[in-house]
């Protein structure tokens, strides 16, 4: 099932993860999926969708960031039936396009260092709404969920490795998983660029309205390693970080964690 060709950005399942927490288990297949915006879903990419039996679609954007970047993402979904859309902005700061052009030079400049500090920022200050995903999930055992923000790379994959490491799949492999996303933004480069030149300086050459261009889709798996080991340093890993800075009790946790899980038919390494 290609959804790209149906104007899903970034779309890929957590199904078939070998588990190290249970003999011969990997991470539930057609359970859970994490995509980039919506704005450019065709009516047979809902319909796909629907197809999926996904139910709840978590949107991590707020509304000021996608209206300015992707108009569509907040007309389409309301002419949609049969999703429950859960608005749960992962950055509360009002949305600037400034901001994103600091983050991504910091980033140029500093490398994997500037990324794991942003990630572990959106960590502490989106507790409250990580809290929620993981409550919402174990409140509805039978839920098939979509997360997704503007690119479904940064907010997207760090929650998405969060749920992955709680479900016992190795950081190695988490961090593959999370390195996917620049091979599936490769094809949007023209238009990255274009949104990049909106937030450089008047006069800024191509070649470094590019090199922004290339960073925000830059996923090296050297990110998200660095980012979980920075977990294991402040919180002792990740259920250290969901107990203590989100909340969650070890019921919470196990809870959740079970429903991640199942018998292994065959599992992506």
């Amino acid at each position: 099932m290609d959804l790209e060709n149906e104007g899903m950005v970034n779309f890929r399942e957590f199904g078939g993860y070998h588990s190290t927490l249970r003999s011969n288990t990997s991470t539930r297949h057609g359970f859970l999926y994490r995509s980039g915006h919506l704005s450019n879903l065709t009516p047979a990419g809902w319909q796909m969708l629907r197809d999926l039996k996904i139910s709840t679609v978590f949107r991590l954007t707020t509304e000021e960031e996608a209206k300015s970047l992707y108009p569509k993402d907040y007309e389409l979904p309301k002419g949609i039936e049969g999703f429950e859309f859960v608005e749960l902005p992962l950055q509360k700061d009002s949305f600037s396009r400034e901001e994103i052009l600091r983050r991504y030079t910091d980033q140029v400049a500093k490398g994997s260092v500037a990324v794991a500090e942003g990630y572990m920022d959106l960590l502490r200050g989106g507790a409250g709404v990580i809290a929620e995903i993981f409550l919402h999930i174990k409140a509805h055992p039978t839920g098939v969920f979509l997360i997704h923000c503007s690119m479904g790379k940064d907010r997207t994959g760090v929650i998405f490795a969060l749920i992955l490491s709680l479900a016992g799949v190795p950081r190695e492999v988490i961090a593959a998983e999370y390195s996917l996303s620049e091979s599936a933004l490769k094809q949007y480069l023209p238009l990255i660029s274009q949104l990049a030149q909106v937030t450089m300086p008047e006069g800024a050459d191509k070649r470094h309205v590019d090199i922004m261009a290339e960073q925000v889709i830059k996923s090296s798996a050297d990110f998200m390693l660095l980012t979980l080991q920075t977990i294991d340093d402040q919180f002792g890993g990740v259920t250290g970080y969901l107990k203590s800075q989100c909340g969650l009790s070890e019921e919470d946790i196990c809870q959740v964690q079970n429903l991640l899980l199942e018998r292994s038919v065959r599992s992506i390494p």
